[in-house]
């Protein structure tokens, strides 16, 4: 009843209550999680989301998001040195192209290859038919 009667007097008290509700529901979707890590990999957690200028948990999601989306395993990455980690990912991007070629390209080349023998079948029937409509008027003279 009050906030009804605040709200037509007042339209800011709404703007105010729907940005404070907004709020609210956002800090009750995002509450804190804790998480157990040796203060080594703290320090350097925090030097790399410093250098790539987010906060710690924006930079920690954003990980998890890297590993789910390119399936690369931190495990796999210990004790290698970097042109071991370029082989890796060059297999992986080689095998990448060789599954887009299998899937997308092949198939797309058969498409096209049958498309071409179709529509050469049609140029011929249309030359054909107009051989003999040419004639058809050729003799009608």
């Amino acid at each position: 009843m009050v906030y009804k009667s605040l709200t037509a007097h007042f339209p800011q008290v709404q703007t105010l209550f729907s940005v404070y509700r907004g709020s609210l529901n956002k800090a009750i979707a995002m509450r804190k999680k804790s998480i157990i890590i040796n203060e080594r990999s703290h320090k350097e957690l925090k030097k790399l989301a410093l250098e790539h200028r987010r906060p710690i948990g924006k930079f920690t999601e954003e990980m998890i998001l890297f590993f789910q989306k390119t399936g690369t395993d931190p495990q796999a990455i210990k004790g290698k040195n970097a042109s071991e980690m370029i082989k890796v990912v060059d297999r992986r991007i080689v095998s990448f192209f060789k599954t887009q070629e299998s899937e997308i390209l092949y198939p797309i080349h058969k498409q096209l290859l049958k498309n071409g023998q179709w529509t050469e079948a049609l140029f011929n029937k249309l030359i054909n038919e107009l051989n003999r409509i040419f004639e058809q008027i050729r003799m009608g003279r």
